[in-house]
């Protein structure tokens, strides 16, 4: 199934239409709506700035990197280009017009910088996360105990994590 559909218009200009994988920007949405953007991420290629495992370059790296064609600087420039599809994907796909997605999308606006001009994707992702992930799930994604990460007990009860020693992520 394609992503875009593609019309052409009286002028002779093309116009493109994009799926969006639309978050509310209520945390009842969050667990389904994180599960899709992390599928799209894999098959779009920028889930390993999604996961930390790649880093998102910074504009001088990017400016230095255009300059020579070592693979390093390739992957650079490839990593720049992921980042800003990404970045775009993530606020293109968070509605603004309702209280909740207005406080979604004003964790993401200011992701922005002299250093990040076209967005720091993982920083953006980071903030959502932050928010809306629950705790004992961060956790996890951190290889973290839960009592021993400052959690309070009222907290890893309900999760039904009592000490140490009986559950460990």
């Amino acid at each position: 199934m394609s992503t875009r559909d593609t019309r052409s218009t009286m002028s002779g200009m093309e116009e493109k239409s994009m799926r969006i994988i639309e978050f509310s920007g209520k945390q009842a949405d969050w667990d389904g709506w994180s599960k899709k953007f992390h599928a799209r991420a894999k098959r779009r290629e920028y889930k390993g700035l999604l996961l930390g495992r790649d880093k998102v370059p910074m504009q001088d790296q990017l400016e230095l990197a255009e300059d020579s064609s070592s693979e390093s600087n390739k992957k650079i420039i490839k990593l720049g280009e992921l980042n800003t599809l990404a970045y775009k994907d993530i606020v293109l796909s968070i509605n603004h017009t309702t209280s909740s997605g207005k406080v979604a999308f004003s964790l993401i606006k200011n992701c922005k910088s002299n250093e990040f001009p076209e967005g720091n994707f993982k920083l953006t992702w980071e903030r959502l996360v932050k928010k809306y992930e629950p705790l004992s799930r961060r956790a996890a994604s951190e290889n973290k105990c839960l009592p021993c990460s400052g959690i309070k007990p009222e907290t890893t009860r309900q999760n039904n994590v009592f000490s140490c020693s009986q559950f460990f992520l």
